[in-house]
């Protein structure tokens, strides 16, 4: 049963990079607006996140040892961390041009300060992001307990930030008919990404709630299509 669903979360992985994909290319070649192709890069990075993150999921799906791939999900964790952030940076500025917010507004600077604080957190060693279990279990405790810490350390600035961006696109959710719901997929996707940060580790069936989080990803990127 594990290795059915194993499959099945490789195929939804793989289904999920090529959308994104595919979505950033469309954006990407429209010549409508300069906003949609922002959003069009914005997904491209996304993807490239992503894909460190996925590919080696989906390879242990396909057979390959995990033990052999650990620093590279590590990596991949930590580089989606990273494009994650910068994914919500482009948001909140496509919001500003198609809202057409001229001026340079304090809630920008918030955006970004919180931003880059979670960037440098997301770097920093302390995180463990590459650490293989061992045959002791005090370590292991004590690096669950440490991952655990810093995943909330981390994420605090973020949800800060997801809060910012969900907010300035329910406040403007009547400006751009198309991007009415914004808001509710920001929402979504984060209520989705938390447990499985704090809790994936010792319950790893939470890992499912990644592909409705995937999902909403997916959602908000098509969104731009009708801008």
């Amino acid at each position: 049963m594990d290795q059915k669903v194993s499959t099945a979360e490789a195929v939804f992985d793989c289904l999920y990079l090529v959308t994104v994909l595919g979505l950033s290319l469309v954006l990407l070649l429209d010549n409508r607006t300069f906003p949609v192709r922002m959003a069009g890069f914005m997904a491209l990075i996304l993807f490239c996140g992503d894909t460190f993150h996925l590919f080696p999921r989906i390879l242990v799906a396909s057979g390959s040892k995990k033990s052999s791939l650990t620093y590279f999900m590590g990596l991949g964790k930590q580089v989606s961390s990273v494009t994650m952030t910068i994914f919500y940076l482009f948001l909140w500025n496509i919001g500003l041009i198609l809202f057409r917010y001229s001026a340079f507004p304090f809630y920008t600077i918030i955006v970004y300060a919180l931003a880059l604080i979670r960037l440098i957190l997301c770097i920093m060693p302390q995180n463990n992001w590459n650490i293989k279990k061992t045959d002791d279990n005090l370590s292991d405790k004590k690096n669950d307990v440490s991952k655990i810490q810093w995943a909330i350390y981390r994420n605090l600035p973020f949800l800060l930030l997801v809060i910012l961006v969900a907010t300035f696109f329910y406040q403007n959710r009547f400006f751009i008919h198309a991007l009415s719901f914004l808001w509710v997929a920001i929402i979504l996707s984060f209520l989705f990404y938390i447990p499985v940060v704090l809790g994936a580790s010792k319950w790893p069936k939470l890992g499912i709630l990644m592909i409705p989080k995937s999902l909403m990803y997916i959602w908000m990127i098509s969104m731009f299509l009708q801008v």
